[in-house]
């Protein structure tokens, strides 16, 4: 898969779409971010203006994971011209299918002279992604109920016991010279 950057598109800009979009809606097309690879692949985010302009946030985080982000500079234009290709998939539960829609985005930095397209549109059953998900809850579950049992609790704290123990002896093992080593040592002749 890869690493991408989010494209988070401003509800006012228009975005072409089939005339019939079956149970999607606007706002499940809109809703959360589009994905592309065709910027810096560096998971930046970058926001698609109601005008069409396009702002790398330039987003960026500080200390560890645990610390608070912190958006240190103000977002920078991107330059033009280029050709973006994004994408979205949308895989919902309530829906009988799940959805894939690509388009292409020709940014400009003269507004007339930008152009997006739909290139694809795809639908596809979802039962067999359902199927499985049921399938990998209940495996789940059987796991969480099997973990909660007092008897694997003693067995965990056995197992890290032996743990401790093996990670003890790699570490002496290490630090002890090779077995030609020590039969060199003890035969010089």
């Amino acid at each position: 898969m890869g690493m991408f950057d989010t494209i988070i598109i401003n509800k006012d800009f228009k975005l072409p779409l089939p005339d019939d979009l079956g149970e999607l809606s606007l706002k499940d097309i809109y809703t959360g971010g589009f994905q592309t690879k065709d910027l810096d692949n560096l998971l930046s985010t970058y926001d698609l203006n109601s005008d069409g302009s396009i702002f790398d946030r330039n987003d960026k985080w500080y200390g560890d994971l645990d610390e608070t982000f912190i958006r240190a500079n103000s977002p920078i234009p991107l330059s033009a011209p280029q050709s973006i290709n994004f994408y979205c998939y949308i895989h919902e539960d309530e829906f009988e299918y799940d959805y894939m829609l690509e388009w292409l985005y020709y940014y400009d930095s003269d507004p007339s002279k930008r152009l997006i397209t739909l290139l694809k549109f795809e639908k596809w059953s979802n039962f067999e992604r359902k199927e499985n998900t049921k399938k990998w809850n209940s495996e789940m579950e059987a796991r969480k109920k099997l973990f909660d049992r007092r008897y694997m609790k003693i067995y965990l704290f056995y197992a890290k016991i032996i743990r401790i123990i093996f990670q003890f002896y790699r570490k002496v093992k290490n630090k002890l010279p090779s077995d030609f080593k020590i039969e060199q040592w003890l035969t010089p002749l």
